[in-house]
């Protein structure tokens, strides 16, 4: 019997918190770097593993709000993005987690 992949992450996302919060961290990295759709998708995964729901009640805004704004067209305010951010570090980690982003000159090519 095979298992949807989809499900597989998700699953992965809930049982080990390392791999949650490296996925965290991967959608800041993309925000930083211009990628903001592929950053909506990684929170949206990260949202899906938590429950749109729970997140919904940790950040203080409506499931649907939540669901638009991580949309593939979706354009979430700054605001809300820290507030997803920081709902999901609570929600994916079983102790408080203080991120740091480090900026790296890039070498010419």
């Amino acid at each position: 019997m095979t298992v949807d992949p989809r499900e597989r992450i998700l699953a992965r996302l809930r049982r080990e918190p390392e791999f949650a919060m490296a996925m965290v961290g991967e959608a800041i990295e993309l925000i930083t770097e211009g990628y903001a759709e592929e950053a909506r998708s990684v929170l949206r995964t990260l949202a899906n593993a938590v429950g749109f729901e729970e997140l919904a009640r940790a950040t203080g805004t409506h499931a649907k709000t939540l669901h638009r704004q991580l949309s593939p067209a979706g354009n979430p305010t700054m605001n809300a993005v820290a507030l997803i951010l920081h709902a999901l570090m609570a929600q994916l980690s079983p102790k408080p987690v203080r991120m740091t982003v480090r900026f790296e000159e890039a070498e010419a090519a």
